[in-house]
């Protein structure tokens, strides 16, 4: 090969290679998925989408959808993890159920290792509720009932976060409840109007959308950020003197974590314009429809949401997890 040769190759392999380096620092892609771990008429899928119509403009992409459905959210960590670490897709899923799934299926994957929160885009406290003419008027009259003979309690389903702070109040107090899982929250709350349960534990925004015939009696997290929507509700622990783990739908979103170590300006894009749409007008007024109040929007910082959600729900399950044997 003669130099004039030699000189046009080493020129095209440094354009290549240049080529190469300026795809790896452009991103974000032109279109970039999102692995939803639910089932296209659930709540997380609605509201990430939502949430999706804002962040994509921010952002500097385009969204595109894929819902993967199964195994209490496993089959859609699966099928992230399995992806390229490049940055083009990412996952939401409700980290609540989510820690549970982890903790209760034991994957070979390590969620410290492998996924990296990007944030939480809306809180749905739980809610503890009974008919609005019931005789019980707070938790605490339920919980004495509950020493005196076993009363019903229909939740969502039986490995959930729920399950696990009722387990919590029955071995702190003595109370007995016979636990009736249901497929959704609409089928818990027509079994309480319907006197085929006797208290029902569900969501905040699912309940007030029952109208009247319902009534909070108890908000299981450190406060109530709702007391407007809850009749004032006092929170589980108030009512009963207890410190029990908080229960809520932490609606989120997952990076891969290799992916976000090795780019960490690209994560930080990611996380920035993230905060910047959940704070946009839009969204919280698309959320608002969904039953998602603005107080209930609002930043949890990557640590914070490993340390005071994750961490404490995988705590409580090593306590009580024993249930779902």
């Amino acid at each position: 090969m003669n130099k004039f040769k030699s000189m046009a190759v080493i020129t095209v392999v440094a354009a290549l290679s240049q080529g190469s380096a300026l795809a790896q620092d452009a991103w974000p892609p032109a279109q970039m998925t999102v692995v939803v771990a639910h089932d296209v008429a659930s709540s997380q899928n609605v509201t990430m989408r939502a949430l999706g119509d804002v962040w994509q403009e921010k952002l500097g992409t385009k969204f595109v959808y894929d819902n993967r459905d199964g195994a209490g959210g496993r089959v859609g960590y699966d099928f992230f993890l399995n992806q390229p670490a490049d940055g083009s897709t990412i996952l939401s899923s409700n980290l609540g159920s989510a820690s549970i799934m982890y903790a209760q299926q034991q994957p070979s994957w390590d969620w410290r290792e492998v996924l990296q929160p990007v944030g939480i885009f809306g809180v749905d406290p739980g809610a503890i509720f009974v008919r609005a003419d019931s005789e019980w008027q707070d938790l605490n009259d339920v919980v004495e009932a509950a020493k005196e003979r076993p009363l019903t309690l229909g939740l969502s389903f039986w490995a959930s976060p729920e399950n696990l702070q009722i387990h919590q109040i029955m071995g702190e107090t003595g109370a007995r409840f016979e636990v009736v899982p249901n497929d959704n929250s609409s089928e818990i709350m027509t079994s309480v109007l319907g006197g085929h349960v006797d208290v029902g534990y569900s969501k905040v925004g699912s309940v007030i959308r029952g109208g009247e015939g319902l009534r909070i009696i108890a908000v299981p997290l450190a406060t109530n950020p709702v007391p407007d929507l809850t009749n004032n509700a006092p929170t589980a622990d108030e009512a009963l003197g207890l410190e029990t783990m908080g229960v809520a739908s932490y609606r989120g979103v997952l990076a891969n974590k290799e992916w976000a170590d090795a780019n960490p300006e690209h994560y930080e894009l990611l996380r920035s314009t993230f905060v910047e749409a959940i704070q946009d007008p839009r969204f919280v007024e698309a959320m608002a429809k969904q039953g998602v109040q603005a107080e209930l929007i609002y930043d949890i910082p990557p640590e914070e949401i490993q340390s005071d959600i994750l961490d404490r729900y995988w705590s409580a399950f090593e306590q009580y997890g024993d249930i779902y044997d």
